[in-house]
């Protein structure tokens, strides 16, 4: 969630922060025009970095988080989305 949250900030200006792996997506899907396209890897250790990480969890939010008028609304919203499916338990 921690996660999901940051990129948030990012995307809003709370960080000057470039994030040179994470580009927008380039067809609107369901209306929404905050999708992410997700950057193919050729060797495994760049499938786990920050900016792969997210989009999976970020592209499946419905539009209704995406349209929070403050980080506090934000992580209210987020909170009602269920995003046990992108939870890794790592061992």
């Amino acid at each position: 969630m921690q996660r999901l949250v940051l990129y948030y900030k990012i995307l809003n200006g709370h960080y000057d922060v470039v994030l040179n792996y994470v580009a927008p997506g380039s067809s609107v899907t369901r209306g929404i025009n905050f999708k992410l396209d997700k950057q193919t890897c050729s060797i495994d250790v760049r499938s786990f970095f920050y900016c792969n990480r997210i989009v999976d969890a970020w592209n499946s939010l419905p539009n209704t988080v995406f349209s929070a008028s403050s980080t506090n609304n934000f992580k209210t919203k987020l909170r009602e989305v269920n995003l046990d499916r992108f939870l890794a338990i790592v061992v």
